[in-house]
């Protein structure tokens, strides 16, 4: 029996979010099965989730570590739900990446999730089997502006602030109404050429939101320890 969930999961440097969980980015790995804590057991190893986060990782498919994490917010979520020993469990993953590293790793992390077959682990003694067939990666300010499109259309410019758990990320979002009857809008909408470099700036630097045009502009700063 097959049963098919979306999970949205933002990948912080500091936590991990769920819909409904927040837990430290951060585990130790372990070949003996843990007297107490939240651990989950996959592929011979015990993981046991820990209040020390991993280093930051500009891109987290440099190894295993974000995806053990992923199975981790992934136990989570199904545990909300009725999940016996032979329910094959089919995962959407909408993820997220700061706006400023987006155009250079999107595919990457994406590419991430999928292709690994079938997952099976155990979470707070219980049996899974997780397929992840598709992952989508969304720029993180951008996509948080966009579910309060309706109460932000109105103004012209806006500046959403991402406060993490080391960083700070800003987008500046200009917004101008398309003329009636103007037609395409694309010679309005150029984008900025696609290079590789991390420090590039995405390809949907203008896009049509409604009648409207949002043009983005976006930096990062570092908060001081």
């Amino acid at each position: 029996m097959s049963q098919r969930m979306i999970v949205p999961i933002d990948h912080g440097n500091r936590n991990m979010k769920t819909e409904h969980e927040v837990f430290t980015s951060g585990y130790v790995e372990s070949d003996c099965k843990p007297v107490m804590g939240d651990y989950l057991f996959y592929n011979g190893k015990y993981y046991i989730l820990s209040k020390q986060r991993i280093p930051y990782m500009k891109d987290k498919t440099a190894d295993d570590r974000s995806f053990i994490l992923t199975l981790f917010a992934i136990a989570m979520e199904a545990k909300r739900s009725i999940i016996t020993p032979d329910t094959a469990l089919q995962v959407g993953l909408p993820v997220g990446l700061p706006p400023k590293h987006y155009g250079a790793l999107y595919a990457r992390f994406e590419e991430y999730f999928i292709g690994r077959g079938r997952q099976r682990f155990i979470y707070k003694g219980t049996e899974y089997s997780v397929d992840i067939i598709k992952a989508v990666a969304y720029p993180q300010d951008y996509a948080a502006v966009m579910t309060q499109y309706g109460t932000l259309r109105g103004y012209g410019k806006l500046l959403a602030v991402d406060l993490g758990g080391l960083t700070l990320d800003y987008l500046m979002i200009n917004i101008w109404k398309v003329p009636t009857g103007l037609g395409n809008v694309s010679s309005l909408m150029t984008s900025a050429p696609m290079r590789k470099d991390t420090s590039c700036f995405m390809n949907w630097r203008k896009r049509k939101v409604g009648n409207c045009v949002w043009d983005i502009q976006e930096q990062k700063r570092k908060i001081p320890l």
